[in-house]
């Protein structure tokens, strides 16, 4: 339920049975978890901000240095 506390976003990132994958992985960096919580509860609060979103598609979400998303589609 928006809007999505950053602490919520977190416990629901960790949750996930690909959670591990998140840590260091072939040589990769580990996802900043608080970071992508973040920007979990800021969509949230896009949504909230812009009620007319259907739907929001971010994929994929790159990880390293900077978390980023690499393709966004926002449904009106």
């Amino acid at each position: 339920v928006a809007p999505l506390s950053i602490e919520h976003a977190r416990l629901m990132i960790r949750s996930i049975r690909a959670f591990p994958l998140l840590g260091e992985f072939r040589g990769q960096p580990a996802v900043d978890i608080s970071r992508l919580a973040t920007i979990l509860h800021r969509l949230s609060r896009l949504s909230l901000d812009v009620p007319h979103i259907a739907e929001i598609d971010l994929n994929p979400f790159m990880a390293g240095d900077n978390l980023a998303a690499v393709d966004i589609l926002i449904k009106l």
